[in-house]
C-alpha cells in the first residue's frame, strides 16, 4: 500500500491565492476573478476569500481519529499527540495567504496539549460561540512560527503528480485525510487535555465572540500579554503512563540462563501414609509442566515400594479403602496392570510413581475446588442428553413390541396369508440386498398383483361373501400355491395393443400409403414387422373365430382388397385365437404389395366386434371383400418360474424385524454417538460433559509454583527457554477426568464414568489460525494406546519449546505479538530470521502480572539447531503514530544523529523548552531521504514511528547466552 504525505493541500479559490497576498483586518483575502464567455473575457471583479475570522466552529464529524484516544490511560509520553480530519485540505482551508518561497503554508489552526493544573482554565464563556482556554504561560504553547511543520495531508494510493492528487481529493475522499501534530514532550503519569485552537488573531477574536481584527497576525507570540484566551474548536483528555515506549521496553529484554532450580521442586515421600511406603528422608525431584531441558523424570526404581503401592491400589492384603486408581474407569479396569507386559502401560506408569500420582492428585483437586460450578455446567449440557434418552427408552419399548408382533404372529402365517395381510405395507418395506420395495419384488413372482389388493382380501376372508356363497369358510391356500408354482394362470386384466402388433387400421393405412405412392408413378412395397412379439399386458384378448364358423379351415386372417373381381392387394396374418393368460407369443407375418394402376381409395373403417367368442368381418369396403380364415398357432410357451414365495416371506419378515427398523427410524430423528462394539444401539446415551477451560490456568490460580516451580526467580526483563513435561500434563488430565467421573456418578448424572471431560491443559485461546479449531492436549482417555507410555498421548511425547519472559513490556503493551520464525543462512557464515514464515504459539499463559510464556509446536533440538528458530516479539501494526525516542542524558542537546532511527527528544529540545525546536536549520539523515526542518511532509516521515520487532535465537534462550 502506497501512502503519500503532502506538506499542504488546497482546493478551490484558496489554491489561486498568490504569494504575497495580504489579508484585510478580518483575515479575508481579495482575489480578482474573471470569466470568459463565448471567447470574450468579462470585466474582472474582486472576490473576498473567507478567512479564519469567519470561522466560529468545526463540524465534529470532521474529526476521524485522535491519538491518544479520548480517556486513554497510560499512554506513551514520548509520542506526539495527533488529530486527523476527514477533509484533506481543512488545516489550510481558511489560511489568509499562499505558501512561502520554500513551499511552507501556515495552517489556520493548531493542536496544543496542556497539563490540567491550576492556572489553566477551560470552559464556556458568556458571549463566546466556542469554549475558551485560558493559559498563564506561553511555555505551554508551541512556537507558531513552526506551525507549518506540524500539519500535513495524507493520500492512500498513488499521488506522484498534481493530477493524481486532484483526482484523489475530488474522487476518492475515503483515501484522503489531514493531520495535526503537537510536538511536545509530555511528562509521565500526568493528566493532559488536547485543544484545537486558531493560529491567526482574527480567528481567535471571532471564536471569543469579538470583532475579527489583526489581519495575518498570529494568535500568540513571544510578546503576547498574559493570561491568553484561546477559543477551542475541539478537545479531549488523556493520561500518560510511566516513561518507556515499546521500543525502549522491548530492547530492555535480554536472553538469560534459566534460573537455578526453576521448573522442579523436591517431593517428600518419607511418610506417605502407609507403613509399607515409608521411606524416611526420601525425596524425589518433582518436575512441573514447564521444566528445563536437563530436568528429566527418571522412573521410580524402588521395586518394593512399587509392589506395595500396587497392592494398596488393588485392595490386596486386606485393604478396605486404598489409594485411587487414576484412569481405571476410562481404561475399564479396577487393578494396576501387572508386569512384565502391562496393558495399558500408561496406567501402570501413572499409578506406581509418586510424582505422577501427585500430578494426577492436583487434577483431582482442581475438580474438587470447582465441583459445584462444574456440575451446574454439566447439568446444563445434560438437557439434550435427557431428551435423547427419553426417545431411546421409547425406542426400546417399540422394539420389544415389534418383536412380539413379528415373532408371535406374522412369522406363524403362511406365505399366502402373510402377503395378503401385509398388502398395505408392501409399498413401504424394502427387502433383499437390492433394497427394492416388497411389491416390486412380488411382481417378479408368479403371483398376480391383485392377490394383495383389498378386494381380494375381502373376497377370500373367512366369513366373507364368497365363503357364505359356498356355505362355509373359503380356503384359498391351494390357489396361491398353484399360482406360485405356475400351475395356474390368472386373467391379467384388460388388454391394450402393444407396440408392433398389426391391426386392420394399420393395414389399411399402409395400403393407403402404397396407393398414394403408386399415384406418383412408383411401386411401393410395405413390409410390416415379421419378428416374434410378446403381449405381456394383463387381460389381453385377441379376435377369436369359433370353430363353428371356421370349420376345418386354417386359422389365418386374410385381408384382400378387390375392385370388382380383381384382387388389388392384401395381407396374411397368423394369429392365435385364445384368451391371454400369461405372456403370449404372437407369430405374424404381413406383406402389402400394391399395383400402382389398380389401387383405389378405400373410404370408411372396419369395425371389430370383440365379444370374447367371435368377431365379424363382413362389412363391405367399397366393393372390397374381407375373408377371415383362422389357423391354430399352438399353445403359448410356459413362462419361467419366478422366485419362490417362501423366500420372499423370509425376506419380508427380516425387513420387519424391529431390531433393525426401530434403530433406523430413531437415528433419522436424532443424531447419537456410535455405540461401542457389542453394545446395544438403543442403550441410554452416557455422554460426558465437556469443559474446554484449560486446567493450567486453574493450576496457576492455586499457586504459580505448581505451574512453574520457582517462578519468583524469573529476573526482570529476562527471557529464557523451557520445555514441556508431557507426562505431567497427561497425568494431571487423567486425574481430573477420573475425579470428575466419580463426581458425576455421585450426583446421579447419566454417565458410564469413562468419558473424557477435560481435554485441554494449556490455554490455546487465540493461538489457532483463523477458522481453525485448536487441537486438544489429549484425545479420549479410553482411546489411549494400550502399549503407550505415560506422556505419549500429549503431542506424541514431544518436548515442545516454551519461551518465558518477565518484562514491563507486557504490562504496558498487553497486545504485544509473540511468534517464532525459522532461520536461514545469511551467506556470511551466520544466520538470519525469515519473517515471512511465522510460526504461531500453540499455547500461551500468564503468571502474575508480568510473566508470560508461549509454547511452540517444535522440539528443543529443532529450535537450537542451525539455522534453527528465532523467538520474535513485535509491536502490532496499526495507524501511523509519530514521536521520538526517549531522552538520553548521555547525548548532547542540539547535535543531530547520523541516522533517523537514533533521533531522540534530547537532539531537538533546548531545555527548559518542552516543544520541538526546528533550529538550527535543516539536517540530512543516512537512513531517510527527508531532511529535518525542510517540509511538513519531511517532518512527518522523520518522526513517524515504525513498528518495533525484536528477534532472539532459541540457542541463546535454551542455553542461556
Amino acid at each position: 500500500m502506497t501512502v503519500t504525505l503532502i506538506s499542504s493541500l488546497r482546493d478551490g479559490l484558496g489554491s489561486q491565492l498568490a504569494a504575497g497576498s495580504t489579508p484585510d483586518s478580518s483575515g479575508r483575502v481579495s482575489l480578482e476573478v474573471a470569466a470568459t464567455v463565448t471567447g470574450e473575457e468579462a470585466t474582472p471583479v474582486d472576490v473576498l476569500v473567507l478567512g479564519p475570522g469567519d470561522v466560529t466552529g468545526v463540524d465534529p464529524r470532521q474529526v476521524v481519529r485522535m491519538d491518544p484516544p479520548s480517556g486513554a490511560q497510560g499512554t506513551e509520553p514520548t509520542f506526539f499527540c495527533l488529530l486527523e480530519f476527514d477533509r484533506p485540505d481543512l488545516p489550510w482551508l481558511f489560511t489568509p495567504g499562499a505558501p512561502d518561497a520554500q513551499g511552507r503554508l501556515q495552517p489556520w489552526l493548531a493542536l496544543v496539549v496542556i497539563e490540567i493544573r491550576e492556572g489553566i482554565s477551560f470552559g464556556p464563556r458568556a458571549g463566546a460561540p466556542l469554549p475558551v482556554l485560558t493559559v498563564d504561560t506561553l511555555a505551554e504553547l508551541p512556537n507558531l512560527a513552526d506551525a507549518w511543520a506540524w500539519a500535513h495531508a495524507q493520500i492512500t494510493g498513488p499521488a506522484a503528480t498534481a493530477q493524481q492528487v486532484t483526482a484523489a481529493v475530488r474522487g476518492a475522499p475515503a483515501a484522503t485525510l489531514s493531520r495535526l501534530l503537537c510536538p511536545r514532550l509530555l511528562r509521565g503519569a500526568t493528566r493532559y487535555r488536547a485543544y484545537v485552537v486558531p493560529t491567526f488573531e482574527p480567528g481567535r477574536l471571532a471564536g471569543l465572540g469579538q470583532e475579527p481584527d489583526g489581519g495575518g497576525a498570529p494568535a500568540w507570540e513571544a510578546t503576547t500579554t498574559l493570561p491568553l484566551e484561546l477559543p477551542v474548536y475541539h478537545s479531549w483528555e488523556f493520561v500518560t503512563g510511566d516513561p518507556g515506549d515499546f521500543e525502549t521496553l522491548a530492547r530492555r529484554i535480554v536472553a538469560v540462563p534459566a534460573p537455578d532450580g526453576i521448573g522442579s521442586v523436591a517431593l517428600d515421600i518419607s511418610d506417605p501414609g502407609a507403613a509399607a511406603l515409608n521411606r524416611p528422608g526420601a525425596e524425589l525431584a518433582f518436575n512441573g509442566p514447564l521444566r528445563q531441558r536437563s530436568q528429566v523424570t527418571a522412573a521410580w526404581t524402588d521395586a518394593p515400594g512399587r509392589q506395595a503401592l500396587a497392592g494398596l491400589i488393588n485392595g490386596t492384603g486386606g485393604t478396605v479403602v486404598g489409594p485411587p486408581l487414576y484412569g481405571g474407569r476410562a481404561a475399564a479396569t479396577t487393578a494396576v496392570p501387572p508386569e512384565p507386559n502391562p496393558r495399558p502401560a500408561w496406567l501402570r506408569d501413572l499409578n506406581l510413581d509418586p510424582r505422577h500420582r501427585a500430578a494426577a492428585a492436583l487434577g483431582a483437586r482442581i475438580v474438587q475446588t470447582h465441583q459445584e460450578e462444574l456440575m451446574r455446567a454439566a447439568w446444563d449440557q445434560a438437557g439434550a442428553i435427557e431428551a435423547a434418552n427419553r426417545l431411546l427408552r421409547a425406542a426400546r419399548l417399540a422394539r420389544r413390541a415389534g418383536k412380539t408382533i413379528v415373532d408371535g404372529r406374522l412369522a406363524k402365517l403362511s406365505p399366502s396369508v402373510l402377503f395378503q395381510l401385509g398388502g398395505p405395507a408392501l409399498d413401504r418395506v424394502r427387502i433383499g440386498l437390492d433394497g427394492l420395495l416388497a411389491r416390486a419384488r412380488l411382481h417378479g413372482t408368479n403371483l398376480p398383483p391383485g392377490l394383495t389388493q383389498p378386494a381380494f382380501r375381502r373376497l377370500t376372508r373367512p366369513g366373507g361373501r364368497l365363503g357364505r356363497m359356498l356355505g362355509g369358510p373359503a380356503k384359498f391356500g391351494g390357489v396361491t400355491g398353484a399360482l406360485d408354482a405356475g400351475r395356474a394362470r390368472p386373467d391379467r386384466g384388460a388388454w391394450s395393443r402393444p407396440g408392433g402388433l398389426v391391426t386392420i387400421g394399420g393395414l389399411l393405412a399402409a395400403a393407403e400409403a402404397a396407393r398414394r405412392s403408386a399415384a406418383g408413378g412408383g411401386i411401393t412395397t410395405v413390409v410390416l414387422d415379421t419378428t416374434r412379439t410378446t403381449l405381456p399386458d394383463p387381460g389381453a384378448q385377441l379376435p377369436t373365430v369359433s370353430a363353428e364358423r371356421t370349420g376345418g379351415r386354417k386359422p389365418v386372417l386374410r385381408i384382400e382388397l378387390t375392385d370388382g373381381d380383381r384382387v388389388l392387394g392384401g395381407g396374411s396374418f397368423v394369429i392365435e385365437g385364445v384368451r391371454l393368460g400369461r405372456s403370449t407369443p404372437l407369430r405374424r407375418m404381413a406383406d402389402v404389395v400394391a399395383q400402382p394402376d389398380l389401387i383405389s381409395d378405400l373410404p370408411g373403417a372396419i369395425e371389430l366386434l370383440l365379444d370374447g367368442r367371435a368377431y365379424d368381418l363382413t362389412e363391405e369396403v367399397r366393393g372390397g371383400v374381407l375373408n377371415a380364415l383362422v389357423e391354430p398357432a399352438g399353445p403359448p410357451a410356459k413362462p419361467a418360474p419366478g422366485p419362490a414365495l417362501a423366500a420372499l416371506r423370509d425376506e419380508l419378515l427380516a425387513s420387519l424385524d424391529s431390531k433393525r427398523t426401530v434403530p433406523v427410524a430413531l437415528h433419522a430423528r436424532v443424531e447419537l454417538p456410535a455405540p461401542l462394539q457389542g453394545e446395544d444401539p438403543l442403550d441410554d446415551v452416557l455422554v460426558a460433559p465437556r469443559f474446554p477451560a484449560p486446567l493450567a490456568n486453574e493450576l496457576a490460580a492455586i499457586s504459580t509454583d505448581l505451574l512453574l516451580p520457582g517462578a519468583d526467580r524469573v529476573p526482570d526483563d529476562g527471557a529464557f527457554g523451557l520445555v514441556t513435561n508431557a507426562a505431567y500434563v497427561q497425568a494431571l488430565l487423567v486425574g481430573a477426568n477420573d475425579e470428575m467421573a466419580r463426581e458425576l456418578r455421585w450426583r446421579g448424572f447419566p454417565t458410564d464414568e469413562r468419558g473424557t471431560c477435560f481435554e485441554f491443559f494449556w490455554d490455546v485461546s487465540g493461538t489457532a489460525a483463523a477458522g481453525a479449531q485448536p487441537a486438544p492436549d489429549i484425545r479420549a482417555i479410553h482411546e489411549f494406546a494400550r502399549a503407550g507410555r505415560l506422556g505419549d498421548e500429549v503431542g506424541g511425547g514431544r518436548r515442545e519449546v516454551v519461551l518465558v519472559l518477565r518484562a514491563q513490556l507486557f504490562r504496558r503493551y498487553p497486545g504485544t505479538q509473540v511468534l517464532a520464525v525459522p532461520g536461514e543462512p545469511d551467506g556470511k557464515g551466520g544466520r538470519r530470521p525469515i519473517y515471512d514464515a511465522p510460526v504461531l504459539p500453540r499455547f500461551r499463559g500468564r503468571l502474575g502480572e508480568d510473566i508470560m510464556f508461549f509454547g511452540f509446536p517444535f522440539e528443543d533440538g529443532d529450535a537450537i539447531g542451525d539455522p534453527g528458530y528465532y523467538a520474535v516479539y513485535q509491536q502490532p501494526p496499526g495507524a501511523p503514530r509519530f514521536g521520538l525516542d526517549e531522552p538520553d542524558p548521555a547525548l548532547t542537546p542540539g547535535i543531530m544523529p547520523a541516522a533517523r532511527s537514533a533521533l531522540s527528544w534530547t537532539h531537538v529540545l533546548k531545555p527548559p523548552a518542552t516543544h520541538v525546536d526546528l533550529e538550527p536549520g535543516t539536517h540530512a539523515f543516512s537512513d531517510v531521504s527527508a531532511r529535518w526542518g525542510e517540509s511538513a511532509a519531511g517532518q512527518a516521515v522523520i518522526t513517524m514511528q515504525q513498528p518495533v520487532r525484536v528477534a532472539i535465537h532459541f540457542s541463546d534462550l535454551l542455553t542461556g547466552g
